[in-house]
């Protein structure tokens, strides 16, 4: 009986043991599944995040159904006189060595867009930091302008409603350590306002358009001009035939010159206008319009 006793007595102790093993290891089991939800939760939040980041800059995934950019801003506001047959224009290299590749890869892609509407040319002027304009030019040039505000800058000079020159900056300040990304997409743009366009979109965070007028955080997906780019520059100046010769008038006085330069300096400067368009009134149908690549807070 002690034998039997001591045997019931042990089996008895044993059973709450075996019962308390089964039920710390359903705990863990419990535990795991809820570790593996919490990760697997992470990870898909991370990707999602990612995604969002890439296609419109913003970590805010409600920006991916953001339909607003749907809505085209890009127009021409003021534009070259032409003959109607497309625009013929040269425009002036006055970069330094570092920056001449990102000019010579936009004025191709600018010019080869579908519809044709443009012919341009680059000629190789002398580096010029102060951007002194030409009658009847695009000039672009470079240099460290200081904490303007702005990346990039591009001032034109309006008389009687069409351009008479354009000066596009690429200030140093911000882009001489940027992505090669960000030194592209300021080319692109400021390029494409000397040409007359207007911005596609404003929104810097929806979805990426696709094309370098559009505003964004995340300029890898803006690095070309657009076809609705091209589509409003035909509509403005036509399409080129194969072969044409134009002449265009582009008269303008020496004191049109010192006003548009001392237009631009104050334009250029921070507290004058700190918004993306700034328009200056001349007198006598001469206005100047400033379109800046403006700084983004990070």
């Amino acid at each position: 009986c002690a034998v039997d006793g001591n045997t019931k007595s042990t089996e008895i102790k044993r059973l709450p043991s075996s019962r308390l093993h089964r039920q710390k290891v359903t705990g863990c089991s419990g535990c795991l599944c809820f570790i593996k939800i919490i990760c697997i939760f992470c990870i898909v939040s991370a990707i999602i995040v990612s995604v969002s980041v890439f296609l419109t800059g913003s970590p805010n995934p409600l920006k991916l159904f953001d339909r607003s950019d749907h809505q085209i801003l890009n127009e021409i506001q003021e534009e070259w006189e032409t003959g109607g047959n497309g625009l013929n224009l040269v425009i002036e290299n006055a970069l330094d060595a570092d920056w001449v590749p990102y000019l010579e890869e936009y004025v191709t892609k600018w010019d080869k867009g579908e519809p044709d509407s443009l012919n341009l040319k680059v000629s190789q002027g002398d580096v010029d930091e102060d951007c002194n304009p030409e009658l009847g030019r695009m000039k672009v040039c470079n240099g460290d302008y200081g904490e303007t505000e702005w990346e990039g800058i591009n001032l034109v000079l309006v008389k009687d409603g069409y351009i008479k020159w354009s000066t596009c900056k690429m200030n140093d300040h911000y882009l001489k350590t940027g992505s090669m990304a960000k030194k592209k997409y300021a080319m692109c743009h400021e390029v494409g306002h000397g040409l007359g366009l207007a911005h596609t979109d404003e929104d810097y965070s929806n979805i990426n358009r696709g094309d370098c007028m559009d505003y964004t955080h995340n300029p890898e997906g803006n690095l070309s001009p657009g076809k609705i780019n091209h589509e409003i520059l035909a509509r403005s100046y036509g399409t080129i035939p194969p072969k044409r010769v134009l002449e265009l008038n582009h008269n303008l006085s020496e004191d049109g010159l010192k006003e548009f330069t001392q237009a631009a300096v104050d334009l250029e400067l921070p507290g004058k206008c700190s918004q993306s368009v700034c328009i200056e009134d001349l007198g006598q149908g001469i206005i100047v319009i400033a379109h800046k690549l403006l700084v983004v807070p990070s």
